[in-house]
């Protein structure tokens, strides 16, 4: 009787275990601390075994990744400033302004752009031919496609020549404005291409339209000079000026008033060497390859017919030579006068005499 009394408690115990079981079950899904290290050491050895090939596992703790299989390599440092800054200055900018052959004058001033990049800003007043225009069909989008030269292209249909009118002042068509050396050179040392390159500048941009820049008829031009460049004045505006300069000193003297040294010590005195050839040319009409004898021998005072040639000049020298603005001037001749003058033979008389002297000391 004890012994049925002890199988049905253990039996109730058995069942009540189970139902618990099954109740707990079903909202706790418990896993044991076994099976976790396991899951985690099967995934560990799957995804980073491929570390563990040809040598041993990595230490507990410490995570095996490929920046200590192959450190990345360190990022290059800065370029440093430019030595000298700002590159050019107001000095450089002045001589950019001298190229522009407009007028009114052009102004360049200088304009840091950067804590290591300076340039020159130019303002000029366009010709009334060219103008200034909102750019109404920009298109941001547009694609660049080249055309394919393999294509063959028909020859466009001849134009109709515009009506004229011989009684109508010419007119200008409108242009847009551009900004002077806007484009680079292939070779910025050539004497034949002048672009904003051979000034040593990087680039060149123009503003945008603006109500001012239409209003005043203005274009406003930027140039700028990238670190470690060099600020130099091509070869071909370095000869303009120099020719420019001689043009002065051939204005200065052709104003001034021009003597004849007649016979006799007789002096016959003009306004100036302008005026003696505009009427030797326009007046009597001589041409251009008239040499000084025969043009004096046109004198109206005989006295002059044999008047010595003016200083720098020979008896043969043509009024060519004498007159470069009404017949322009001679090819092959570098300087004006083609001849020395009194003045620089005594200057080169007196210099070989100093080196002589030196020359005698030693």
């Amino acid at each position: 009787m004890l012994t049925c009394h002890r199988e049905i408690k253990m039996l109730r115990a058995f069942v009540l275990a189970t139902l618990l079981g099954c109740a707990a079950g079903t909202s706790v899904n418990r896993r044991s601390f076994l099976a976790t290290a396991f899951r985690a050491a099967r995934s560990g050895s799957t995804n980073q075994g491929h570390l563990w090939e040809g040598g041993a596992a990595p230490a507990p703790g410490v995570m095996a990744s490929p920046a200590m299989a192959s450190p990345a390599p360190a990022p290059p440092p800065p370029e440093p400033l430019p030595p000298q800054f700002p590159v050019i200055g107001p000095d450089e900018c002045a001589l950019l302004q001298e190229a522009f052959v407009v007028e009114p004058p052009a102004t360049c001033s200088h304009v840091i752009f950067a804590e290591n990049s300076d340039g020159c800003t130019c303002t000029a007043v366009m010709p009334a031919s060219m103008n200034p225009v909102p750019g109404n069909f920009y298109n941001p989008f547009l694609m660049d496609v080249p055309p394919d030269p393999n294509i063959p292209i028909p020859e466009s249909l001849p134009t109709v020549p515009p009506p004229s009118n011989p009684a109508q002042p010419y007119v200008a068509p409108p242009m847009a404005p551009v900004c002077p050396f806007m484009s680079a050179c292939a070779d910025p040392d050539s004497f034949d291409c002048v672009g904003h390159n051979s000034w040593g500048f990087a680039e060149a941009r123009m503003a945008d339209y603006s109500p001012a820049a239409g209003a005043l008829n203005s274009v406003s031009c930027t140039y700028l000079m990238k670190p470690y460049a060099l600020f130099k004045v091509p070869d071909r505006l370095a000869a303009l000026w120099h020719l420019n300069a001689k043009l002065v000193k051939v204005f200065d003297r052709m104003a001034k008033p021009f003597t004849l040294q007649c016979k006799d010590g007789k002096e016959v005195t003009v306004l100036s060497l302008e005026y003696f050839c505009g009427d030797q040319m326009k007046r009597l009409g001589l041409p251009c390859d008239t040499s000084w004898a025969n043009a004096t021998k046109m004198q109206q005072d005989p006295a002059c017919h044999e008047a010595l040639a003016p200083d720098g000049f020979e008896m043969d020298s043509s009024l060519a030579e004498l007159c470069p603005l009404e017949c322009g001037w001679k090819k092959g001749v570098t300087r004006w006068p083609p001849f020395l003058t009194a003045k620089e033979k005594a200057a080169k008389k007196k210099k070989e005499k100093e080196v002589k002297d030196e020359e005698e000391d030693e």
